[in-house]
């Protein structure tokens, strides 16, 4: 038998949607996180503002959390680090600015 797909966390917004997905393999195990959905302000975090129809990977960071927001989206990686992407004018992803970020942005701390 080979490596095995479920769902470990998955969460959806008004326009768009997030999953992250847990593969059990013989020697190791994973876990990827997918957008789908809306992408006009980066939301789907694949460095993109494209919409996609199907999910689309979150690329370089494994994640054990996902979370979304109107526009954008939240998730803790393996080490619970914070990283948020997508809108940002009114400072929700907590990087310490207000420009929207297509790909995935650490969590300034407090």
């Amino acid at each position: 038998s080979g490596p095995r797909l479920g769902v470990k966390s998955i969460d959806a917004g008004t326009i768009h949607t997030c999953v992250v997905t847990l593969t059990v393999g013989t020697e190791t195990t994973g876990t990827t996180a997918y957008c789908w959905g809306r992408n006009n302000s980066g939301q789907l975090g694949d460095g993109t503002l494209t919409d996609r129809r199907a999910p689309a990977a979150i690329p370089a960071i494994q994640y054990s959390t996902i979370a979304t927001g109107g526009a954008h989206s939240c998730g803790t990686d393996l080490n619970s680090q914070a990283l948020c992407w997508g809108q940002n004018e009114k400072g929700q992803l907590g990087n310490g600015t207000t420009i929207r970020s297509l790909t995935p942005a650490l969590v300034a701390k407090p």
